[in-house]
């Protein structure tokens, strides 16, 4: 066979096969429901709630370690500050409202292909010892993320301060207008 068609016919076989790719169907509403609801997708999602609940009392024990408050203050601060910030957690991670969002986000990103090779993978055996796994995959992950975090926290405060002070200096040698 002639080179110069061999190389023709490899040169649209790539392009039918590009643009048979660029036109796959995107995965469809129910397929994406189907996929959030077999890798327990809510479960996960409340989960990550509870573990940035956590995280908000964490980081506000430590914020108010920092505070000059009385006794009373501080407790004032504990009771309230918790259960308020808790309510608007539950109410921004409501799952009917982000499975909406995670459908679309699912459908944009997927085709329905994927989709299904996903929720085939999550039926097997070894999709549920995944799933099984991932929280504590997803706590200790998220651990080591705010120790490594906790590390770096003294030096960006560090670079805000010099920030600031730099800004400050600055703004205070220009020139004043009339």
């Amino acid at each position: 066979m002639n080179t110069r068609i061999l190389v023709r016919r490899v040169g649209v076989a790539f392009a039918l096969s590009g643009a048979l790719a660029a036109h796959a169907e995107p995965a469809s509403e129910a397929a994406a429901q189907e996929l959030l609801k077999i890798s327990r997708a809510e479960s996960m999602m409340t989960a990550a709630s509870a573990n940035l609940e956590q995280q908000m009392r964490d980081t506000m024990g430590s914020m108010l370690a920092q505070e000059k408050l009385t006794p009373a203050q501080r407790d004032a601060v504990t009771r309230v500050v918790p259960a308020r910030v808790s309510e608007l957690i539950s109410k921004a991670m409501d799952w009917p409202a982000v499975e909406k969002d995670m459908v679309q986000v699912y459908r944009d990103n997927f085709t329905e292909e994927e989709v299904a090779g996903q929720i085939a993978f999550y039926r097997s055996s070894v999709g549920q010892s995944v799933l099984d796994k991932m929280p504590a995959v997803m706590q200790q992950s998220t651990e080591l993320a705010m120790r490594r975090m906790q590390t770096v926290l003294p030096q960006m405060k560090s670079v805000i301060e010099k920030a600031l002070a730099e800004a400050k200096a600055s703004a205070d040698a220009a020139p004043s207008r009339p």
